[in-house]
């Protein structure tokens, strides 16, 4: 396959449920390779289930991670980048409250 041809590498912070899991999803319809990130594990599995069996687990990556914490950030994107190449699109989905801060969402 030529790099042309090549499916196009995104990412997507909160991705595994609501907008970001429709963003997901739209992403793999299109094409892309999608990894997608949330803090609660419980939902990062479902999702990768729900995700690969639709599109393919060639097509996904899920894992746990927090954004406040960098180095498990920076990880993450060492994985896909060693699974795929470099991502070409970000979806900026993940929010927490103020109030929240400290707490496991």
């Amino acid at each position: 396959m030529s790099a042309a041809a090549s499916p196009r590498i995104a990412v997507v912070t909160g991705g595994t449920r609501g907008i970001g899991l429709a963003c997901a999803e739209h992403l793999l319809a299109a094409g892309h390779r999608v990894a997608v990130f949330s803090t609660q594990a419980a939902r990062v599995d479902k999702a990768r289930e729900d995700l690969s069996r639709k599109f393919g687990a060639d097509n996904v990556i899920a894992d746990a991670v927090d954004l406040r914490q960098p180095d498990i950030l920076a990880g993450f994107f060492d994985k896909v980048r060693a699974a795929w190449s470099s991502p070409a699109v970000l979806v900026c989905n993940a929010g927490f409250s103020p109030k929240h801060a400290g707490k496991r969402l």
